[in-house]
């Protein structure tokens, strides 16, 4: 039985490196059909610089995939790049399709606030946490205190700490506990 998932990060620049490498990371090693998009046009290329200077090379620019089907889209966040990824208007789409279709949609720090309870994807239905700068700003209807938040379809994580957790909860949340325990040992994560 074939069980590769197909999974979409949109990358803005000035991402936070870490939230989005940790989530590619886990996805490729435990075989996921992980796709790195770029919300650049495709004439600025693939090539996005981070929050903290580290750049990585995508696989494709997002408007070549808007409309493959995906079993997962996590937004990564870091300021500006949240709000770039907000105001992506394809990229807002596409989550709202995802959330039609009851598909998992994620977020990370500044991400979970700026995009999803700008957009509506957070609401008196569905929770969510976020990093602690932007927490008051949640309606307190979404807001809970916990590093990780899976409400639904819907999974928000606080910040780059707890990337790592946020990456491990996603990846349970498709995948079988015995392959997420494979990777794990490969990686000596012993938390």
């Amino acid at each position: 039985m074939d069980n590769q998932k197909k999974i979409l990060v949109p990358i803005a620049p000035c991402f936070e490196e870490i939230e989005a490498i940790t989530v590619i990371d886990l996805f490729r090693r435990i075989g996921a059909d992980i796709i790195v998009a770029s919300i650049l046009n495709k004439s600025e290329g693939l090539v996005v610089k981070g929050a903290n200077g580290i750049q990585i090379i995508c696989d494709k620019n997002l408007e070549e995939v808007i409309d493959q089907d995906f079993d997962m889209i996590v937004c990564p966040g870091g300021m500006p790049g949240a709000q770039y990824l907000s105001d992506c208007q394809i990229l807002i789409q596409r989550l709202k399709k995802q959330k039609e279709q009851d598909k998992y949609y994620a977020a990370i720090c500044a991400a979970p606030f700026v995009i999803f309870e700008k957009h509506g994807f957070l609401n008196s239905q569905v929770a969510g946490t976020c990093h602690p700068g932007f927490a008051d700003k949640l309606a307190n209807q979404t807001k809970v205190n916990l590093d990780v938040v899976v409400s639904g379809k819907c999974v928000t994580s606080k910040s780059a700490g707890t990337a790592m957790d946020f990456g491990l909860q996603l990846l349970r949340l498709l995948y079988p506990e015995q392959q997420v325990l494979d990777v794990l040992k490969k990686l000596v994560y012993t938390k």
